[in-house]
């Protein structure tokens, strides 16, 4: 399984991070992974506004997010593996290729990326 953050640099950049459900985030190490002064929590209006839904954040809630401001970091464990996500819902949650979750992405127009966090 997955969890998804969803942060914010001092220059509006915003970063949907997905990593396994237990591990956890190093904002510093990931801030300077991604050459952001500071990282933040985007706030539930801002997330609402991005995704156009409330709740649990999924990297497939790019497919919402019309000015393609949301670049997705996935944690490089995922890279060719399954991985669990909800598909913008918190109702349900889905399995799928990751390579499958990166094409999507691409083809709605958003940056993606893998790094080792």
């Amino acid at each position: 399984a997955s969890k998804s953050l969803l942060l914010i640099d001092k220059k509006a950049a915003v970063f949907c991070v997905t990593v396994f459900e237990d591990k956890r985030v190093d904002l510093k190490r990931l801030k300077e992974l991604l050459g952001c002064s500071r990282l933040s929590f985007v706030n539930s209006q801002q997330a609402l506004d991005l995704f156009g839904y409330q709740g649990g954040i999924s990297p497939l809630g790019v497919i919402n997010d019309k000015t393609n401001a949301v670049t997705v970091v996935i944690d490089e464990y995922f890279k060719d593996k399954l991985i669990m996500i909800h598909p913008n819902s918190e109702k349900a949650t889905m399995w799928l290729k990751c390579q499958d979750l990166v094409e999507v992405i691409n083809k709605v127009g958003n940056k993606v990326m893998y790094l080792d966090l």
